[in-house]
């Protein structure tokens, strides 16, 4: 099993790519975070789906703790395995 973490905020978290730019992430300061576990290759897209749907964005590792529209400052869990 693995754990999947996406985050939100009272903005859609959504990176837009077109022909001639790119525009980032908004800057924001509090999120939440939802996090998922997942068993198979077909579940973490279905996961990825989803939460796209709702403009979360995939944040690639894992946090110490649940946030609920608070900082991420100091929450990412450096130690830990990534995949």
């Amino acid at each position: 099993m693995m754990e999947v973490v996406f985050l939100a905020a009272k903005v859609p978290m959504i990176k837009s790519f077109t022909r001639d730019t790119v525009t980032a992430y908004p800057l924001v300061k509090n999120v939440t975070s939802y996090h998922e576990n997942v068993n198979t290759l077909h579940e973490y897209a279905d996961k990825i789906r989803e939460h796209a749907e709702k403009g979360h964005c995939l944040y690639k590792g894992l946090l110490k703790r649940k946030l609920e529209n608070e900082s991420r400052k100091g929450e990412t869990n450096t130690l830990a395995e990534t995949r």
